[in-house]
């Protein structure tokens, strides 16, 4: 469905997924009802080592996973 800017649109954003040390994201974008577009990421949690330039995986804190998990 055609949408431009300036129109209505609502957008959902949902945890499909909790592993680790990634979580996936899905976002839907309806306008007037319709589902217009939909997308989907992974994020990672890491931590950085600026002297090496370089990023590592790390665990999501327990803290990041409940909040995550909340409906």
């Amino acid at each position: 469905i055609p949408t431009r800017y300036g129109d209505e649109v609502t957008i959902e954003t949902t945890i499909t997924a909790l592993r680790r040390s990634s979580f996936d994201v899905q976002h839907r974008l309806y306008k007037d009802g319709t589902l217009a577009a939909e997308g989907f990421e992974t994020r990672v949690w890491v931590e950085g080592d600026p002297a090496k330039g370089t990023m590592k995986a790390k665990s999501l804190p327990q803290a990041v996973i409940a909040r995550l998990a909340q409906k």
